[in-house]
């Protein structure tokens, strides 16, 4: 069960997410990265931020992760692996 939040709290959880979205917005003015967000409360409060709301988010087959490791990292891995 969600616990009841005073008004402080509240008021503590708006200007939080405020802050968070104000950063998402922040990641495209600043470097063109395009972002969605979707947050659920334990109450069933959905908040959805997209920083282009014409544009869909991606789904899990167009989301690939490229890692790129230093040299000086991955001879560190193969040695820890011996």
């Amino acid at each position: 069960m969600a616990p009841v939040l005073t008004r402080v709290k509240k008021e503590q959880l708006r200007k939080r997410c405020n802050n968070l979205l104000r950063r998402h917005n922040e990641f495209w003015l600043l470097y063109g990265m395009k972002s969605w967000l979707v947050m659920e409360r334990p109450d069933g409060q959905i908040f959805k931020y997209y920083s282009h709301p014409g544009t869909s988010p991606p789904s899990e087959d167009d989301m690939v992760t490229i890692h790129t490791i230093s040299r000086c990292y991955s001879i560190w891995l193969q040695n820890a692996n011996l």
